[in-house]
């Protein structure tokens, strides 16, 4: 496409560029949504309105239109001539009005962004010596006009033909007329781009020129049935709010600014799509969140717990630089293993609820094996705790309590590793600083909270009294028991299971939000000390290469998400992005998948675990057909197995199978 347009642009002497939607894009979905966002700022600033701005201003545009081409047949209007109409039509105030004028072009300045495809275009008018003018029906003022021409990096052109300082228009052709005498040209040696047909492509035909349809960037959304169906249709069935608008925005403008050819937009990266569209603006909301919440708690230093902090890390680095006073932030290596393992003492219930826990069929050998033992050493202690031998699958409530008692034989053994490790993690801690003293946060994707008690116990251990508060995505009822001995702990999308709403699509599928938080490094078994630092040791079988590499492209898109929304952000700090708008499009898929959603996604696998011991299972994979010849059955035991059930129903109706059992 961006070839067709070159060879159009060396037959010209002159190639037009309309500005608005065209040359510059805005960060708003609709251009009536700029007023949204004046009107919100205003009363942010602690100013009252008395009325609905939006609508007094649509509508004295309208007014203002009809009057001009009433008495003076004129067929463009300014900026100053609405807010008069305001101020006589309407009754507002002359200060407010003023207030209100002013402020509607500081926010059109902060919200207009370049268009880099048509940019690119610009760049090879200028290369190829062609002389670049810009044609645009608008009422803004010229000079504020050429200021953001200025400031979205068009600097360079012949000539500016606005319809406000010139009263009249490309719509009745005029402008057009005033264009071709003014440059003493032939028609046909004028190449036009304009993203309104009527105007821009008919009108400009009929006054001879070369005419370019380039088509907005949401009516172009709109048209691409994946991107209207899957992402903007849950915000357009209803008034949707400023920052629904900018999220939107983001999306249409990165999907649908360039012009490859349509087959080619609608088989993006799926991973990296799915970074962009549903992951970033999660990462966006709970890192704005957390910037306040760190701020307002005066936390000095904040570490991102491995490994569902990684990306979390990155993204709070990236926002942070527009925040004063925004801690430090430091990488911290754990996990289950590496915490847990150190602090247990004696084997009571608790430890031994840690040591038998995970919810995948495990034989004997394999407890043993990821607490770091060989269990070829205990079989004398395997055979007297009840089991034949350590090849022994522990499946019911009778092979558990054989397993404590296995535990409690080895409670020496135990013990002295705990202890080992021990010495060994807290040289780690004071190696990044933690047993310091000064308010520390820990951030994590949580859910139970038990991570930040193994290092308030281990600090504690070492007679240090930590000052530490967990900031986390989400916490279930379980975390509330560490809560009430005194942790403090915030989370963002559900606290302790609550709101049930946040906590219900966490629980559709808790391994799709623990994939993309995943980081490019296994788990952490414990620490060593390698050449007078100490280092994590990572297991060898839980960073599988694939799922790594799926998890990194959305990341990636999530972070180009978050680059192009700060942005904007950063001009209007004072918006908030809800709860409910950051995870909705999220919980769209997890609620309601496509069959490819489904598909790609339920082909991940999740390991479950911890040390060197994993069992990986799909997350929603129905059984093979011929599968289903020989064992009917497994159907059914596949979706109870299912991580993402919702997701493997929607595989099952791609195949037109019964699922009525499945409800």
């Amino acid at each position: 496409m961006q070839r067709n347009l070159r060879s159009l642009i060396d037959r010209s002497q002159y190639v037009s560029f309309d500005i608005f939607d065209t040359a510059v894009i805005r960060s708003v979905l609709k251009p009536t949504d700029v007023f949204k966002l004046v009107e919100q700022y205003f009363k942010m600033h602690g100013n009252e309105l008395r009325f609905d701005y939006k609508t007094v201003r649509v509508e004295a545009e309208r007014r203002s239109r009809e009057i001009a081409w009433k008495t003076k047949k004129r067929s463009e209007i300014t900026l100053e001539e609405i807010y008069c109409c305001m101020r006589e039509d309407f009754g507002i105030d002359p200060v407010t009005a003023e207030n209100l004028r002013q402020l509607e072009l500081d926010t059109e300045m902060k919200i207009c962004i370049q268009n880099t495809f048509i940019h690119a275009l610009y760049t090879y008018c200028l290369e190829k010596g062609k002389k670049a003018i810009f044609t645009s029906d608008m009422y803004l003022p010229l000079d504020f006009v050429k200021r953001i021409m200025h400031n979205t990096g068009y600097r360079t052109f012949h000539k500016i033909y606005l319809s406000s300082s010139l009263g009249i228009t490309k719509s009745t052709g005029e402008l057009y007329a005033s264009i071709i005498e003014d440059l003493k040209c032939r028609p046909y040696d004028i190449l036009h781009i304009g993203d309104t047909y009527n105007s821009d492509v008919k009108t400009a035909r009929k006054y001879g020129l070369t005419a370019y349809y380039y088509e907005k960037c949401f009516d172009r959304a709109l048209r691409l049935k994946k991107l209207r169906d899957n992402v903007l249709n849950e915000f357009l069935d209803r008034e949707y709010s400023i920052e629904e608008s900018i999220y939107l925005s983001t999306i249409v403008n990165q999907s649908c600014s360039g012009r490859e050819p349509e087959k080619k937009t609608l088989s993006h990266d799926f991973w990296y799509d799915f970074g962009y569209h549903y992951v970033g603006i999660l990462f966006f909301a709970f890192t704005r969140w957390l910037l306040e919440q760190v701020r307002k708690d005066n936390i000095e230093r904040l570490y991102f717990l491995s490994r569902d902090g990684y990306i979390l890390r990155k993204v709070y680095d990236l926002m942070s630089q527009a925040f004063d006073r925004a801690p430090q932030s430091e990488y911290m290596y754990a996990s289950r293993r590496a915490l847990n393992l150190p602090v247990i003492m004696e084997i009571d219930d608790q430890t031994l609820d840690f040591l038998v826990s995970g919810t995948s069929t495990l034989r004997v050998a394999q407890f043993i094996e990821r607490l770091g033992f060989n269990p070829s050493q205990f079989t004398e202690a395997i055979t007297e705790a009840g089991f034949s031998h350590k090849d022994n699958l522990v499946i019911n409530s009778k092979d558990y309590g054989r397993l404590r008692k296995l535990f409690i034989l080895l409670s020496g053994e135990i013990r002295e590793k705990a202890a080992t490790e021990r010495k060994n993690l807290f040289d780690y801690f004071e190696s990044i600083g933690l047993p310091e003293g000064k308010k520390i946060g820990v951030v994590d994707i949580g859910w139970h909270g038990t991570l930040q008690h193994s290092i308030n116990k281990l600090v504690q251990m070492y007679g240090r009294e930590p000052s530490i508060k967990g900031y986390y995505l989400g916490t279930f009822h379980k975390a509330k028991e560490l809560h009430e001995t005194g942790q403090q702990m915030s989370a963002y999308l559900c606290e302790f299971g609550q709101p049930e709403y946040f906590h219900k699509i966490i629980k559709y599928c808790v391994e799709i939000f623990e994939f993309i938080h995943i980081a490019p490094h296994g788990s952490v078994i414990n620490f060593e000390k390698v050449n007078g630092n100490m280092k994590p040791v990572f297991d060898r079988d839980d960073c599988e290469r694939e799922k790594i590499q799926k998890a990194r492209t959305v990341q990636k898109g999530a972070l180009d998400f978050i680059e192009d929304i700060v942005k904007i952000w950063e001009q209007f700090l004072f918006l908030r992005i809800p709860k409910e708008t950051a995870v909705k499009p999220l919980a769209r898929i997890l609620r309601n998948p496509t069959a490819t959603e489904a598909m790609l996604l339920g082909d991940l696998e999740h390991a479950e675990g911890f040390g060197d011991v994993y069992v990986k299972r799909y997350i929603a994979k129905p059984p093979k057909r011929s599968t289903l010849l020989t064992n009917p059955y497994s159907l059914l035991q596949g979706y109870r197995k299912a991580f993402w059930r919702k997701g493997y129903k929607k595989r099952l109706l791609s195949f037109n199978l019964p699922f009525r059992d499945f409800e």
